[in-house]
């Protein structure tokens, strides 16, 4: 009886915990955001969340998406209001901080849907578990407070995979419109979102495949050949429902046009056109700029443009990426404790069965993982940072949760071990307050040495400017950016140091001669170059040629 009081005055406390870890998430997403500035890619993000607003969603750039226009309805709502007396208590609403906060709501909603779903899989501590990981997540934290859709599509995915759960566990028609209707949502929010519907499919094969044989094996046919009507009419009809969204998303802009009349740019979606054309020319039922859309990201996966140099060990590519890029992003990148919990949940998923679900109910977790991983490690090209990873990191978190179902009956010093894992892991992220985007975990000894390992929006993404210009001033004798060897206190960006966005020879001179001193916000390092070793790289340099 005391026991199962004590349960009951611990679910009552269920909401206060969880609102002190949304809390959490928007208390650190405000530290140090006025100080942030925009990053490269936010400023074309937000314009193109002004022209959606403007009812205008003509396609101008590869990856930009109708979601951006949440981000610009604060401004918006400011100038629709200001000529009214009782706007000014709103004023705040004019302030581009306040276009970052909503992607932060996002981060807030996504949190929600980590710990019911752990919860719902592997019981109620799991579920804070989770939660702990994903409040901490230093890559989630980077970008829940910027201008992207890095997040936006990392927190649909997650609802996307959630509600065909609760579909395939539950069945009922309505179940299955709103989950394709959420998959349609998806597909507004950022491009990687289309593996959705290879990824619904391929766990729905994994599902039912026992059935299916077992159904051959007893010579059903009648039956099989209901089921498979059945599985065809869901398919058609996810399909369908998932369209409107996408369709109402972009306006309905030019929705229909016949496949004759798109003139593509990548290679893939070129050899495509006519192969279909062959059978039919139909009309596609997306509006253009959503085929233009994916047609030129995946031009730019093809060819490199549109990005940077791709990064990996001090090694530089053009328009091809590494083989197990991703592997090592997540190496270094993701706190220790996560990992430790990721592959212990693992060894336990094929070493011991879920008391409280199946194995089918966590291939909604793991399909999606090990697809992305596969896909972005072997045949994604443009490299550009643990971001394009990112969702796969919420679904991490709540598979993380299987470890924790048998709680009450851990022993103390398990116990006591994953209380002080998590105390190193939130530590761990804490430490990089407030240039999360910049965070790499303890196999990096000393910090001033991560650009060996890797660069672009995994370290900088161009938002430090103002912690530059405050170490500028209590260092004025700094050197910003030279254009030319020169002694002195040199400071210069890691991607510039690297060669991601400066010719790569450029600052050899200070990359293969030099340690950094010093480093301001993990984003700008610091050398000091006296005038006998420079003259003496310059003599070295002349009698090599």
């Amino acid at each position: 009886m005391n026991q199962y009081l004590s349960r009951l005055t611990f679910l009552k406390k269920e909401p206060i915990i969880v609102f002190f870890f949304l809390a959490i998430i928007l208390a650190l997403n405000a530290i140090g955001l006025y100080h942030k500035q925009f990053t490269y890619d936010e400023g074309r993000h937000y314009e193109f969340g002004t022209k959606m607003l403007e009812l205008k969603s003509d396609r101008y750039d590869d990856s930009k998406m109708p979601v951006s226009a949440l981000n610009a309805m604060p401004l918006k709502i400011w100038t629709m209001i200001e000529p009214y007396k009782w706007s000014q208590p709103f004023r705040s609403l004019r302030k581009m901080q306040r276009a970052r906060f909503v992607t932060t709501l996002f981060s807030v909603l996504l949190a929600t849907f980590v710990f019911r779903w752990a919860k719902a899989l592997y019981g109620i501590t799991a579920g804070f578990i989770s939660l702990t990981l994903y409040s901490f997540s230093p890559n989630i934290l980077a970008h829940s407070r910027l201008i992207t859709t890095d997040l936006f599509g990392a927190c649909m995915t997650t609802i996307a995979l959630y509600s065909y759960w609760r579909f395939i566990k539950a069945g009922r028609w309505g179940r299955a419109l709103g989950s394709a209707f959420v998959l349609g949502l998806c597909q507004l929010t950022k491009y990687s979102c289309v593996f959705l519907y290879p990824i619904f499919l391929l766990i729905a094969i994994a599902i039912y495949s026992p059935v299916v044989l077992e159904l051959i094996r007893k010579r059903s046919y009648l039956l099989l050949l209901r089921n498979a009507g059945r599985f065809f009419a869901t398919a058609v009809l996810f399909i369908i429902i998932s369209l409107i969204p996408i369709n109402l998303g972009f306006y309905c802009n030019k929705s229909f046009t016949k496949l004759s009349q798109y003139t593509f740019k990548s290679d893939f979606f070129t050899r495509l056109q006519p192969k279909i054309l062959q059978i039919a020319d139909f009309p596609v039922p997306t509006p253009v700029p959503y085929l233009e859309g994916l047609d030129w990201v995946k031009y730019h996966d093809e060819t490199g443009k549109g990005f940077g140099n791709v990064y990996l060990f001090e090694t530089l590519r053009k328009g091809k990426g590494f083989i197990g890029y991703y592997f090592f992003a997540w190496l270094y990148k993701v706190p220790l404790t996560a990992q430790l919990f990721f592959i212990l949940a693992l060894l336990t998923f094929f070493r011991k069965k879920s008391q409280r679900c199946s194995i089918q109910d966590e291939l909604f977790i793991l399909i999606p993982v090990v697809f992305f991983f596969i896909y972005l490690n072997f045949f994604f090209q443009a490299q550009m940072g643990i971001r394009l990873f990112l969702a796969v990191i919420p679904l991490v978190h709540v598979f993380c949760g299987r470890l924790f179902i048998n709680w009450p009956n851990f022993r103390p010093a398990a116990k006591n071990l994953t209380i002080g894992l998590l105390v190193f892991y939130i530590v761990s992220t804490l430490s990089y307050t407030p240039h999360f985007l910049s965070y790499f975990n303890e196999l990096v000894l000393d910090r001033k040495f991560t650009y060996r390992i890797l660069g672009d929006s995994n370290i900088d993404w161009g938002e430090n400017q103002w912690y530059l210009e405050q170490y500028v001033k209590k260092h004025p004798e700094s050197i910003v950016t030279p254009p030319a060897p020169i002694a002195g206190r040199v400071i210069v960006t890691i991607n510039d140091l690297t060669g991601v966005n400066e010719d790569p020879n450029k600052y050899r001179w200070l990359r293969e001669n030099f340690k950094p001193v010093d480093h301001v916000a993990y984003s700008y390092l610091v050398y000091q170059v006296s005038g006998d070793q420079l003259q003496r790289i310059i003599n070295n340099y002349k009698t090599a040629k």
